[in-house]
């Protein structure tokens, strides 16, 4: 999604990445499909590399053009994006007037829904940054 409109006469942009009025959610319901899919693609993906087959797993896995020299950090980062673009949507709200557009599904459809009072402003800022505990 690049624009999506909001009642109010707004425009959302999405097109970059980084943005503040922009939200990633996995639905509580799919949370355990998502994570069980995830955890056993990497407990696969280390089992391959102990037994001499990670070249193979990652052609098997991926595609026979996904590079293979790269680190497995990079390999474990892709089965996690993978899964998760699965199972995410997306939520916006609207600079202007605070509305939150929360994706359907998997489809470019967005549910609105008006906040009650002004105290929505701080619900996209950055939360934690991977020094904070």
């Amino acid at each position: 999604m690049s624009k999506l409109g909001c009642i109010c006469g707004s425009i959302i942009n999405d097109q970059s990445d980084n943005i503040p009025n922009k939200a990633l959610f996995i639905r509580d319901q799919d949370f355990g499909e998502y994570s069980n899919r995830y955890c056993n693609d990497i407990a696969s993906f280390l089992e391959a590399v102990k037994n001499g087959k990670r070249n193979e797993w990652i052609k098997n896995y991926f595609s026979e053009t996904y590079p293979t020299e790269i680190v497995d950090s990079s390999i474990i980062f892709d089965i996690i994006s993978s899964s998760t673009r699965v199972f995410e949507g997306d939520i916006y709200q609207c600079d202007n007037c605070g509305r939150i557009k929360i994706q359907i599904q998997d489809k470019n459809l967005y549910a609105s829904f008006a906040p009650e009072d002004d105290s929505y402003h701080e619900i996209f800022q950055k939360f934690r940054s991977m020094n904070s505990k």
